[in-house]
C-alpha cells in the first residue's frame, strides 16, 4: 500500500491496521519504505511500524501482486511520460498560485 501524505511525500508499507473513517484514526504499516521523488524506495529496516494520521494522507494506493499485471513492456514507456507531463504541469500549477498569494 502506498500512501501518499497531504504535504507530498509518498510512503509505501504493509498496512496492519487502517482507519474506518477518513478523517479519523490511524494507519498502521509494517516494512516502511519512503518513496522518493524520483520512484527510489529508502527502506526503513530499523523500523517495525509507522503509525500515520489518516488527517496526513490524501490518497491511498494499492500496488498490484505481479501477478495481476495486465501491461506489455511497450505500454509502460508512454504512461510514464504522460505521468511526468501531469506532474509538471501541477508543479508549475503550485508555483502559479504561490506567485499569486504573495502579491
Amino acid at each position: 500500500m502506498y500512501l501518499h501524505l497531504t504535504k507530498g511525500r509518498r510512503i509505501y508499507g504493509w498496512p496492519t491496521e487502517w482507519p474506518d473513517q477518513a478523517d479519523k484514526g490511524h494507519f498502521v504499516l509494517q516494512r516502511v519504505e519512503w518513496i522518493t521523488d524520483d520512484n527510489r524506495r529508502a527502506a526503513l529496516h530499523l523500523t517495525e511500524r509507522m503509525l500515520i494520521p489518516s488527517s496526513e494522507v490524501g490518497m491511498v494506493e494499492f500496488e498490484k501482486d505481479e501477478n495481476e499485471w495486465t501491461h506489455t513492456d511497450e505500454q509502460l514507456p508512454s504512461s510514464g511520460a504522460i505521468l511526468t507531463e501531469l506532474q509538471e504541469n501541477r508543479e508549475v500549477a503550485d508555483e502559479q498560485i504561490e506567485a499569486q498569494g504573495t502579491e
